[in-house]
């Protein structure tokens, strides 16, 4: 018998015992969503195997058929990486900061595909220099020289 393994425990429940584990340390928060009928047939491909399962479990859509759900999330930024994945197709209903957090990013990103094509050229130069991309969507943000923290990145003025 391996060592640590105690008699009668069957390797079975052993790995039960780990996922469940390790999904408590993975998936530390939840976020309320809104699911549009396309966002739901998209979030398959988009979303993690544990928010995928809470979607499919929540039951019926709206009126306007748009499903209400509560789904697990690593973290806020990990989240907000994944829910601008499905665009128009999500609402982030909770938490506030996330929901906020995203109009943010949201806003930003509006005002660079707001610009004139001659405008935003210029700021895609300067990308280089001054900004770094974030998580898998791509949103500039701008650095705040030594002290490391970072800020949604907006029209230059």
């Amino acid at each position: 018998m391996p060592q640590g393994r105690q008699a009668g425990v069957s390797l079975g429940l052993l790995e039960i015992d780990f996922g469940r584990r390790l999904h408590r340390q993975l998936y530390t928060g939840h976020a309320v969503i809104r699911l549009s009928g396309d966002g739901v047939r998209r979030m398959r491909h988009l979303l993690s195997a544990e928010a995928v399962t809470a979607v499919e479990t929540a039951g019926t859509a709206d009126a306007d058929g748009w499903l209400r759900t509560r789904v697990p999330i690593e973290s806020a930024d990990h989240a907000l990486a994944d829910f601008l994945r499905l665009g128009a197709d999500i609402e982030i209903v909770e938490p506030a900061s996330l929901r906020e957090q995203a109009a943010r990013t949201i806003q930003a990103m509006a005002a660079i595909y707001n610009q004139p094509e001659s405008l935003h050229a210029g700021r895609r130069q300067m990308a280089g220099r001054d900004c770094v991309r974030h998580g898998t969507v791509g949103v500039l943000f701008e650095e705040r020289g030594r002290r490391g923290g970072r800020v949604a990145a907006g029209p230059r003025r």
